[in-house]
């Protein structure tokens, strides 16, 4: 007689509830239905119908690729050509395997390596074939690895300039298209003439622009024909301590990135260098796309930032550059 119909009743018995589950009448709302039941029986539990979701939260391993817009490997991948100067990469990780990866060093016999795991996270952002989460950018492509770093005292590590033009020879002769440098220091003349090589060569040069905003600037980041490479979250957030500076180019993901631990499995790294290997990846393509038309890297450099998101200050500014790199297919 009120007007409702009864879609379903059931007897829970362990409960000791006798439910029924109600259509209210005809475009009453609920909240109306609720009050009108209630005062017509108050001895009897009457409640929406609510809705529950699980607060998990979904998968954020791959969140760079989402927030990129990385939804797919680019047909290309396998004509890709990457070179990357790190500490050792672990081969035998199972992300790695089968991957078409060249490592070498250039340490001087007697000269401890430096552990593996940071060469390592960096190659399989790269070129990771899934395995343990880790889904690099660009499986398939050929990555020339050259190990420069030592180990450094306790948990420390590091290179110099010597080692690394030993290990700029390695690659200029490799036919790369794109290096990265997922490292930073200070301005070195000898490391500026090394890169512009590379640079007059048609390689694009990609560097982690540094984590420590109360230093200056850092290179080889700073140079100028490096593309500068600063670090955001999975809400676009700047990495608390990313360096400042208007030598920055672009922002990538770069803060709780899963990739390669070298004993196996994976972690959660931060830093810009695990933030520069999506900008080399997209490089990597671009410059591939645009040699068809006979662009040079720069036309890859300007294509890259033009298609920036805009993030902080309007247009580029000494926090995010020209904003979070995005993902435009091609090849």
């Amino acid at each position: 007689p009120l007007g409702y119909r009864v879609r379903a009743r059931r007897n829970h018995r362990a409960l000791g509830f006798v439910v029924m589950n109600l259509r209210t009448p005809d475009d009453q709302p609920v909240d109306i239905a609720l009050a009108d039941l209630r005062a017509r029986f108050p001895e009897v539990i009457v409640e929406a119908n609510h809705r529950y979701r699980p607060l998990g939260t979904e998968d954020r391993r791959q969140y760079g690729q989402r927030i990129i817009g990385w939804q797919q490997i680019p047909a290309c991948a396998s004509q890709l050509r990457i070179g990357m100067i790190d500490t050792p990469v672990s081969a035998s990780h199972a992300a790695l395997k089968d991957a078409r990866l060249h490592s070498q060093s250039v340490l001087p016999a007697g000269v401890e390596a430096a552990d593996a795991n940071h060469g390592t996270a960096v190659a399989s952002l790269l070129v990771g074939n899934g395995e343990e989460g880790i889904a690099g950018l660009l499986p398939g492509a050929e990555l020339h690895a050259v190990g420069a770093f030592r180990a450094s005292g306790e948990k420390r590590m590091d290179t110099n300039v010597e080692l690394l033009l030993l290990a700029f020879d390695q690659l200029l002769g490799a036919s790369v298209s794109v290096l990265n440098l997922s490292f930073g220091g200070p301005e070195n003349r000898l490391l500026e003439a090394a890169i512009q090589r590379f640079v007059d060569s048609g390689i694009a040069v990609i560097a982690a622009a540094g984590n420590d905003r109360r230093r200056g600037q850092v290179y080889p980041a700073a140079y100028a024909p490096v593309v500068a490479v600063t670090a955001l979250d999975a809400e676009r957030r700047i990495m608390k301590d990313a360096s400042r500076g208007t030598y920055i180019d672009v922002a990538a993901p770069g803060v709780d990135v899963w990739a390669a631990r070298a004993a196996g499995g994976g972690k959660y790294y931060s830093g810009t260098s695990f933030a520069t290997p999506f900008v080399t990846a997209m490089v990597a393509v671009l410059h591939h796309d645009m040699a068809k038309d006979s662009g040079g890297f720069e036309a890859s450099v300007e294509a890259l930032t033009s298609l920036a998101s805009d993030l902080g200050d309007e247009g580029i500014d000494p926090v995010y550059g020209a904003g979070l790199v995005q993902w435009s297919p091609r090849c």
